[in-house]
């Protein structure tokens, strides 16, 4: 059975600091402790009957989906700026961390302006 609580700064700091340590992978995307205590996250402690497992942090996103007029082309491009600003505007109202977006077509070119690339993984939940 595993169980789960609150990450306590006073508490559990030592010990994801101890296994930020001895993690490269972690060290290497620049993941410090603080990560874990950051403002407008979550952060949680797993465990089984024989002791602490992961700890993981949760945060909020916005995650935008956009369809083009396909005869609007170059308005759009134009645009996209202000757009983009809109967008963040929305997730500090909203507390969130980010703005995720999956571009397709030529919207992926026009995206790399002002998205960063993202590799990751997602569960689909409905």
């Amino acid at each position: 059975m595993i169980y789960s609580r609150k990450l306590h700064r006073e508490k559990d700091l030592p010990l994801v600091a101890n296994w930020l340590a001895n993690d490269s992978e972690h060290q290497k995307l620049g993941i410090t402790v603080e990560d874990f205590f950051e403002p407008n996250t979550e952060a949680a402690l797993i465990f089984d009957d024989d002791g602490p497992l992961m700890v993981f942090r949760v945060h909020k996103a916005l995650r935008v989906a956009i369809q083009f007029n396909p005869e609007t082309r170059l308005r759009s491009a134009r645009v996209m700026e202000e757009v983009v600003n809109w967008m963040k505007q929305l997730a500090v109202e909203g507390k969130a961390k980010e703005v995720i977006i999956r571009p397709g077509g030529r919207a992926e070119k026009l995206s790399r302006r002002w998205f960063q690339d993202f590799v990751g993984k997602y569960v689909k939940v409905a």
